[in-house]
């Protein structure tokens, strides 16, 4: 299968529709990561999603999303370079390119794998001040128990229902995001052990990235 859709337009396939409709989740990565790139309106007048669509032959979510950034942020020097490099030498190695795409097609695109970045975001962004703000949520919390059935005080059952309906309201919101965390895991390991081949069986052999590899692995 995959050496018939070599070349092909992907927008003919029987599954092109899905693309359209996981566009969202194919964004993620650029917009929680993107820097400098194409603006919007820009994007929107030169047609770029077509463009996406017309020559997006990714195995894996991983693929999509980065294919996404590339075409907003094509980069310069020796990024697209090596980008160049690595087509150029998987064009001339079909064998080759045939090993990698079935180890991309072992990525998949789960819905839920999509989410990976937004998951990575949240894990960069906890601080102090979050672990912060939980424990004073803790204590107004215990404040306004003691304040009500110890001390029997009219105004503490009001900040009591306040408190406990706050605290709902941030276990819902968390919750949502703890589940695509929990379930963003199994593609962690996913990508780790993909890594874990490429830095052994790396295409080129006057550029090596396993340095790269090891210091992203160990991160």
């Amino acid at each position: 299968m995959i050496r018939r859709q070599w070349g092909c337009d992907p927008r003919d396939l029987p599954t092109a529709y899905m693309v359209e409709d996981r566009m969202k989740s194919i964004r993620m990565y650029q917009e929680e990561y993107g820097q400098d790139g194409i603006d919007a309106i820009t994007w929107s007048d030169l047609e770029m999603d077509e463009v996406f669509y017309r020559i997006n032959n990714t195995r894996s979510f991983v693929g999509e999303q980065v294919l996404y950034r590339q075409l907003h942020e094509p980069g310069t020097g020796e990024r697209q370079q090596l980008f160049s490099k690595l087509v150029s030498a998987f064009a001339k190695d079909e064998k080759r390119r045939l090993v990698f795409e079935r180890k991309f097609c072992g990525i998949g695109k789960r819905q839920s794998s999509y989410f990976l970045p937004l998951m990575l975001k949240m894990l960069d962004d906890r601080g102090w001040a979050e672990l912060v703000f939980y424990r004073l949520l803790q204590l107004l919390f215990i404040c306004a128990i003691l304040g009500t059935f110890l001390f029997r005080l009219p105004q503490a059952s009001f900040f009591l229902i306040l408190m406990v309906s706050c605290n709902l309201t941030i276990y819902i919101i968390k919750k949502e995001k703890q589940e695509y965390t929990f379930y963003s895991l199994y593609d962690v390991c996913v990508i780790v052990k993909f890594c874990r081949y490429l830095e052994k069986n790396w295409p080129l052999d006057d550029v090596s990235c396993a340095e790269e590899i090891r210091k992203d692995l160990k991160n």
